[in-house]
């Protein structure tokens, strides 16, 4: 069986309120930190003949996409490479092994989960002479074409974003997978390409930027856009969509509806480059409110979060009442401005493209200057650390072990000058956690899929040092269930499961399990036996129950509490055998199988929600409990004595849903939960 849930990551409520602040406001009180970039370039390789739109890195080799037609060498000639171009991530050494044909420009890139791959969209329509219109995968070294990775898109691709085995396009295709009717941004298999044709959010512009947080779950959509006919009731520039579904979050309502072109996110906040109106935005990532708005003289067109900071690109020359040429930065929790880094750019339309890799920011645009300094190529530069700045040293000693639904990634501790007060966590070259241990455990895996992990120190003037060497990990059991693993799900209608049961099936089928929905009508004539697990879902009556699953040996979960009583797994008094409450947080049993290495208490989501409590017998074990006593998560194992005084015939189970689960449950919960599926199906 598959090891984890890895889709429906929620997006953490916010714990600290900011004021929605205006620059002169911001100013006076704000310390500069000591942590800065030179103001003048690395006399490296460049590009010219056009811009770059799109920066990435896979091992030591940073990857540059636009429309340029050139690689420049620092202080001699030029060298034909279009369009997408490869150099050393420590030398700067143009990488000429790396040679794909492109014709026309790229728009955006990404690493697969292991680094084997690099993605590439754009307006392209062939690569190599082969057709792969929008989007292709690529041999990271050579720029060879993957033969079996093949979209078929019919239109350009303008965003990428990677999450394990699914690859989210944006764009001005109308149709994917040879004909498929998904418009403007699909998922695909990270593998094949084919479309997943039960995931259609259907935007009406393909969106410029996207965006998963962290703890995922969700996927922030640059626009403006309506989603499948139904705009953002405050006509807002930045969406939210569930990986689950597909459809618009409405919890997440941002009030700004100017132009946005990019979006880059953590789990408490969304920052958002707006071009056309001219502002960069923090929005509160738990409702959307704005929290920080800075205005300028042009456009926002790219942020990208880097350790503690969001930088963002522009074609302007300030940030609110702040002087900063095409590159500012801003505190990636207050907003506040990094008044320490002050890094100019200049050159044509300004700084579209940016990313960290250690101590070393990359930019690219239509950029000839960076502080005033000649730059080799018009396009694409790399910033060192200030003049007397000591970075961390490099992190070593990475190993990874993979445990059920996790990988726990460790180092060797870092020095400095300083002191090292952190780590970067990379994970396929996207920034996942900072952390003050030497240690992370990563619960946004998938059983049977490779990850690449790298980590930074961070100094307390806030320095990254060196990216460190890669290490791969996996989760221990990489094996998938077996074909014939089947559940069934009863629901009031399997016609159009209610969104409380579309959680219970989610969670089933992303772990391999084949699952049969059943109408709850029918369950006094259905038999079973053949079932590998029975789920009852949050939408069934009572009276369609009554016992006629309390004969099963196979194990039952339950997701409603004013069904325990009919299982056996509460008294039946309501408000007092069973009932609901809000809460956010559990107390975990630490020593019970499924809730050994999660976090203890346990954050099921941070904005409390009403949802199941129970009492039950002695019998069971409660694995999640409110501080109050009352048990939320627990089991009873066959043969343990039931709430009505009869043994279980086999494992029964208590795990409550609401219907705002579906986006709003963290890492954490859906962690638990999959342990909980896991112990089910293979212990009893």
């Amino acid at each position: 069986m598959s090891n984890n849930i890895h889709r429906p990551r929620r997006v953490f409520a916010v714990v600290v309120a900011v004021a929605l602040l205006t620059l002169t406001a911001m100013i006076a009180p704000i310390s500069p930190a000591g942590a800065e970039y030179h103001d003048q370039p690395d006399f490296v390789w460049g590009v010219e003949g056009g811009d770059v739109r799109a920066i990435t890195r896979i091992g030591n080799t940073i990857y540059v996409g636009g429309s340029f037609d050139e690689v420049k060498e620092p202080g001699a000639g030029t060298h034909a490479q279009a369009r997408l171009a490869a150099f050393d991530a420590v030398t700067g050494q143009w990488r000429s092994a790396f040679d794909p044909d492109i014709d026309n420009t790229v728009r955006d890139l990404a690493s697969s989960s292991d680094g084997s791959r690099l993605f590439v969209v754009g307006h392209f329509k062939y690569v190599n002479g082969v057709k792969r219109r929008g989007i292709v995968s690529l041999d990271p070294v050579t720029g060879a074409v993957d033969p079996a990775f093949d979209a078929e898109a019919w239109g350009n691709g303008k965003a990428v974003e990677v999450d394990g085995t699914d690859v989210y396009v944006s764009g001005g295709f109308g149709q994917v997978g040879g004909g498929i009717a998904i418009p403007r941004l699909a998922r695909l298999d990270a593998v094949t390409g084919d479309p997943d044709t039960t995931w259609v959010p259907r935007p009406d512009n393909g969106p410029e930027g996207l965006s998963i947080p962290p703890a995922g779950g969700v996927l922030y959509l640059a626009g403006p856009v309506a989603l499948d006919g139904v705009t953002n009731p405050n006509n807002a520039a930045i969406s939210r969509v569930s990986l689950t579904t597909g459809r618009r979050d409405a919890s997440f309502n941002p009030t700004r509806a100017t132009p946005a072109r990019d979006v880059d996110s953590t789990d408490t906040r969304v920052f958002v480059a707006h071009g056309g109106s001219n502002h960069f935005r923090m929005f509160d990532a738990a409702d959307g409110d704005m929290l920080v708005d800075y205005d300028g003289d042009g456009d926002f067109q790219r942020t990208e979060i880097i350790g503690k900071r969001a930088y963002v690109g522009s074609h302007s020359s300030e940030l609110g009442a702040l002087d900063r040429l095409q590159l500012a930065a801003v505190d990636y929790v207050t907003g506040a401005p990094a008044l320490s880094f002050d890094t100019p750019v200049s050159g044509g339309h300004g700084v579209r493209a940016i990313y960290g890799a250690g101590s070393n920011l990359h930019l690219g645009g239509q950029i000839s200057r960076v502080g005033g300094v000649q730059m080799p190529g018009d396009s694409y530069a790399r910033v060192g650390p200030a003049p007397g700045q000591i970075v961390p040293t490099v992190v070593t000693g990475l190993t990874t072990v993979g445990d059920e639904g996790q990988i726990t990634v460790s180092w060797t501790a870092s020095t400095d000058d300083g002191t090292v007060v952190g780590y970067r966590v990379l994970r396929a070259g996207q920034q996942v956690a900072l952390t003050t241990a030497t240690s992370f455990v990563d619960h946004q895996v998938q059983a049977g899929v490779d990850y690449v992990y790298e980590v930074e120190a961070l100094d307390d003037d806030d320095n990254l040092g060196p990216t460190s060497s890669s290490v791969i990990g996996s989760t221990e059991d990489d094996e998938p269930p077996p074909d014939d693993t089947t559940a069934a799900l009863i629901v009031a209608n399997p016609a159009a499961p209610e969104q409380l049961d579309q959680l219970a099936q989610y969670l089933l089928t992303v772990n391999g399990v084949q699952v049969d929905l059943v109408d709850d009508d029918a369950v006094a004539a259905s038999d079973f036996s053949s079932y590998d697990l029975v789920n009852v879902g949050r939408s069934v009556s009572s009276d369609k129950v009554g016992s006629h699953l309390n004969h099963l040996t196979a194990p039952v979960v339950v997701n409603k509490p004013y069904l325990y009583d009919n299982i056996g797994l509460t008294g039946p008094t309501a408000g007092v055998d069973y009932g609901l409450r809000n809460f956010s947080t559990l107390d975990l049993d630490p020593t019970h199988p499924v809730a050994v290495g999660l976090p203890d208490p346990l954050v099921l989501v941070n904005t409390p929600l009403s949802a199941g409590w129970g009492s039950p017998a002695v019998g069971a074990d409660v694995i999640g409990a409110l501080d109050t006593g009352e048990a939320v998560v627990f089991l009873y194992e066959a043969g343990a004595l039931l709430a009505d005084g009869t043994s279980a015939p086999g494992c029964r189970a208590a795990f409550p849903a609401n219907v705002s689960y579906l986006e709003q449950m963290t890492s954490d919960a859906f962690g638990l939960t999959n342990r909980l599926l896991n112990h089910l199906l293979a212990t009893c």
